[in-house]
């Protein structure tokens, strides 16, 4: 069954996230016969990461290049799908050069996407969405971003860029700016990388200094060491403070998912992402409470990721093998 394996058709695969980048060769089953990751690099130019995911691929067999037929990239930010240059407001560069180096390097098609866009369709292709034609993804981490399918199609957009949720506007006080620039987004609420400045936010302006000052959250706010981690332990042990703050977030996250779910009308929302996959209690349930207050189109089906954190590997591999006619047009 081993030799069988090599027979298929194979694709290299990537996922270039804010915090960590995944590559992996695999089979048009949607297994791995090789993985690897590591910290996404913060240093060099351009093409830095390119480079390291060339370094990381270095290790595998080199047999099993000799059935590779496609490269299947999902990077964080915002792209041009046609120039395959990707600008990321979570990654130090101003701009990242990922599929000429790469077509270069290995000689094949290389297919680029954003990484939610990729995950998407690694749902729909290897995941819960088989049998669905309107599906979202949507990850709560570092970032807040997604991918659609309407009527089976994989939305783009003129510039790949279709399905930025995190960027939906949740506030018109425009408290809190984004890291792309904007203000009042998504994004700059309730992801891994803005929460703490909203949270400080919140314990400076929304609460009873006496009350703030009791709180768990007090002293790292001091200190300035505010995370999501600390948010959400602090939650579980039932801190007046932390209670509120959940519930904060929970009424922007409903917020969110609703405008998904009024744009692009899906039957299943499949949710990943470190914030909310390690913190299901205090993320995905609380919005499920409040999302009737903003919904026009009927509740989809939402459901959480069973790839865990290989959904934008999957979702890449996916891209590469079987890609769909809008990313094949573009």
């Amino acid at each position: 069954m081993v030799g069988l394996t090599f027979l298929a058709k194979l694709a290299i695969a990537v996922d270039v996230g804010a915090t960590n980048v995944r590559v992996g060769i695999g089979d048009e089953n949607g297994v791995f016969l090789y993985k690897k990751k590591d910290k996404t690099t913060r240093r060099g130019d351009e093409k830095a990461v390119a480079n390291q995911v060339i370094n990381l691929l270095s290790e595998a067999s080199p047999n099993l290049f000799k059935d590779v037929v496609a490269v299947g990239v999902g990077c964080a930010g915002r792209l041009l799908t046609r120039d395959g240059i990707v600008y990321s407001p979570n990654l130090p560069f101003e701009k990242i050069d990922l599929k000429k180096p790469l077509e270069e390097h290995f000689r094949k098609p290389v297919y680029l996407v954003n990484d939610c866009v990729a995950a998407v369709w690694g749902e729909k292709v290897f995941g819960v969405a088989r049998e669905y034609n309107n599906v979202v993804y949507l990850t709560i981490s570092s970032g807040i971003g997604g991918g659609a399918i309407v009527d089976g199609k994989l939305l783009l957009g003129k510039c790949g860029g279709a399905h930025e949720v995190g960027h939906i506007v949740v506030d018109i006080e425009e408290r809190m700016r984004c890291g792309c620039g904007g203000y009042g987004h998504w994004e700059a609420y309730c992801s891994g990388a803005n929460m703490a400045n909203y949270v400080k936010y919140l314990m400076e302006n929304a609460f009873k200094r006496e009350d703030v000052e009791k709180s768990m959250l007090y002293a790292y706010y001091v200190r300035n060491e505010l995370s999501p981690e600390v948010v959400y332990e602090a939650a579980r042990r039932k801190d007046f403070i932390a209670l509120q703050v959940v519930e904060k977030l929970a009424k922007i996250n409903a917020m969110g998912v609703a405008s998904i779910v009024n744009v692009y009308d899906p039957e299943i929302i499949i949710i990943g992402g470190g914030i909310a996959l390690n913190n299901k209690e205090l993320v995905i349930e609380p919005m499920k409470k409040y999302l009737d207050l903003y919904l026009f189109n009927k509740k989809p089906l939402i459901v959480e990721t069973s790839f865990g954190e290989d959904v934008g590997l999957k979702g890449a591999l996916a891209i590469a093998l079987k890609p769909p006619q809008t990313l094949v047009q573009a």
